[in-house]
């Protein structure tokens, strides 16, 4: 079940859980360091829906981006991954939550 894009309505708190348990398994962080990445993660989805919201996180060669960001309709398959479209350089982008740093 992908706590991000699930057909079911599940209230805030819900999907930070789920969100939290899908950390803990895939990324194997401590279950209080899971549960602050997927509140920071869920009020990140909330703030990108209604308008541009900055944030950063920590990209693959280990290096801070901070970005502006819309997120678009469709969501990714993959349950751990935010994509969105990045107002400063036009295009889509992803990272994988457990990399976010401010919301």
């Amino acid at each position: 079940m992908n706590a991000l894009s699930s057909p079911v309505t599940l209230t805030i708190r819900q999907q930070a859980t789920i969100l939290a348990w899908q950390l803990v398994r895939a990324a194997r962080l401590p279950f209080k360091v899971a549960q602050s990445q997927a509140w920071a993660t869920v009020k990140l989805l909330n703030q990108m829906q209604s308008g541009p919201t900055e944030f950063s996180y920590i990209k693959d060669d280990r290096t801070r981006r901070v970005a502006i960001g819309e997120r678009p309709a469709p969501a990714t398959d993959k349950p751990l991954v935010i994509r969105y479209f990045d107002v400063e350089a036009g295009g889509i982008r992803s990272f994988r939550i457990d990399r976010l740093v401010t919301a």
